[in-house]
């Protein structure tokens, strides 16, 4: 790449535009900005991505002879299968492009594609062997646990002993005659027993549970006399990502390492990739990755910037924190307004001139410090240094704090005047009356007392912001449409503590009023604790 190619201009004009847009508004007009010198190299460096198979297997165990994908002999078969299909996969040209152009087909190529995996369908496979059922010795049944495989169990009704109490003199041996004296019975003969008439004196009967066959379907294997142990495999293709770093500049290793995919879809570097064919045994992908890289000087406003330009989109690396120079007028007003020096609402006005600076005054009036600053840099990466951007969000934070701080706390005072006249209705006038009847059970007027209280901090927060809304959009109004400077609406800070602290310290002074002005009105819970407070 030489100084006179049209790339090369066209990458300088690129950088050129980036370091205007960044001074632009932020102590430097964008005429004042130029590029002194430009030297870059296109640089094309060589990357590899080795693939590494690794197959994963999960097994079930079925009842019966399942016939799913190949039938083999058990797992130690099922294992030499997986390494021998491994090692064909290897020596196959064809079965190795296949892979490679799993991660082809991805928009980074697959490039810096570190430690990811991809699903290899055409090496998904089913092994299955089978095994008999220990149980029953692969026979599919066993002997009935009841009749112990004979088919005939004990009579359950003679319990075996083939008789029975006569069912006739019902065991007593004798009848009543037509004389009303006892005689002997005349179907047991005064035995008293009788045959049993169930077994007909054997003692035993059929089975009931195995139907006298002796035998039952083997609970174990659903009585077919087998198992299936079915192995499904799936093959991950694992990448491994590496590049010759002494040929990478320092300042683009690590943006590679972090995103090369969105290096590669945004245009800052060009990969070409093919497939790896200098070892059979070797599976992989190897990358030529090009991109311009070389050192740029800039003038703003007479002065030297030095940095790096990489990439086909002439990205801005390694530049100083030329901002925080360009800013100190601005930080040195604003730190002014922090410390309430001079009219705060014109030191922030004044300082709101940089671009930088009136950025963190909008996010202060709605966010902490800290989350300032993490913005700031994220808006202005090129030039900012996180100590200038902490101490923007700070000066910012306590400007414009200073700034609302008296129309808060006269919101303070009109939010409690509102809160106290809330409860006063609803204690000392007829509010609590009106809503009782709405409420079915009495306990929940507990609930419904704490939800005043915290309507009562709500009303008193928002006092508290609205009135101090006019005073942040005089001072910050200028910085946004007319159309969003209703929306200026400042956090209430302390002063929100304050107001539920007082909103709460009202309540409690209205409750107790309850007690000597109208008892009716005392809540039931607080009664309670006055009592319990005065027995101590």
């Amino acid at each position: 790449m030489t100084n006179s190619s049209e790339a090369h201009q066209n990458l300088a004009q690129q950088a050129l535009k980036t370091l205007q847009a960044v001074c632009r508004g932020n102590g430097a007009k964008a005429a004042s900005v130029k590029v002194e010198s430009f030297k870059a190299d296109m640089l094309k460096i060589p990357a590899y991505s080795f693939i590494e198979l690794r197959p994963q297997t999960s097994e079930k165990k079925e009842k019966g002879k399942v016939s799913k994908g190949h039938i083999v002999s058990g797992k130690d078969d099922v294992m030499r299968t997986i390494d021998q299909t491994m090692l064909r996969t290897l020596r196959d040209t064809s079965a190795r492009k296949q892979i490679a152009n799993l991660l082809l087909k991805r928009p980074d190529q697959g490039f810096g594609f570190h430690n990811g995996s991809v699903t290899v369908d055409f090496l998904t496979n089913d092994f299955t062997w089978h095994e008999g059922c220990g149980a029953c010795a692969a026979q599919g049944r066993s002997a009935c646990p009841r009749c112990q495989g004979l088919g005939r169990e004990t009579c359950p009704q003679c319990n075996g002993r083939t008789m029975v109490p006569c069912n006739f003199c019902r065991g007593s041996g004798s009848v009543n005659g037509q004389d009303g004296r006892p005689q002997p019975c005349s179907k047991c003969h005064g035995q008293r027993q009788m045959v049993c008439p169930m077994c007909q004196r054997t003692g035993k009967t059929p089975c009931r549970q195995c139907g006298s066959s002796g035998h039952m379907a083997c609970t174990a294997c659903g009585g077919t006399g087998w198992f299936s142990h079915v192995v499904h495999v799936t093959t991950q293709a694992v990448t491994h990502f590496d590049m010759d770093r002494g040929l990478i500049p320092s300042a683009v290793a690590p943006l590679i390492d972090k995103n090369a995919a969105n290096l590669i879809q945004k245009g800052h570097i060009k990969v070409s990739a093919r497939t790896a064919e200098t070892k059979e045994d070797v599976l992989g992908l190897e990358y030529v990755m090009q991109f311009p890289y070389g050192d740029i000087t800039f003038n703003v406003r007479g002065k030297p910037i030095k940095g790096s330009l990489f990439g086909f989109k002439a990205r801005l690396l390694a530049l100083p924190d030329f901002l925080d120079k360009l800013l100190a007028k601005g930080i040195k007003c604003l730190e002014e307004a922090a410390g309430g020096q001079g009219s705060v609402a014109d030191k922030i006005h004044k300082s709101s001139r940089y671009r930088v600076i009136a950025h963190a005054l909008l996010n202060a009036a709605q966010n902490s410090a800290g989350k300032t600053a993490s913005d700031l840099l994220q808006k202005f990466p090129l030039g900012l240094s996180r100590r200038a951007a902490e101490d923007i969000a700070k000066y910012s934070d306590q400007a414009v704090a200073r700034v609302t701080r008296k129309p808060r706390y006269v919101g303070l005072v009109i939010g409690l005047i509102l809160v106290g006249g809330l409860y006063g209705f609803y204690y000392l006038g007829p509010g609590r009356d009106m809503i009782s009847p709405y409420i079915g059970n009495p306990k929940l007027n507990a609930f419904v007392d704490l939800f005043l209280v915290f309507v009562g901090g709500t009303m008193t927060t928002l006092c508290i912001r609205l009135n101090a809304a006019r005073s942040l959009q005089h001072a910050l109004g200028h910085l946004v449409p007319p159309k969003d400077r209703k929306r200026l609406i400042p956090k209430a800070r302390t002063s929100a503590v304050w107001g539920y602290a007082g909103g709460l310290m009202l309540y409690l002074v209205m409750v107790e009023l309850t007690v000597h002005l109208s008892a009716a009105n005392t809540p039931v819970w607080y009664q309670a604790l006055r009592d319990l407070v005065s027995g101590f």
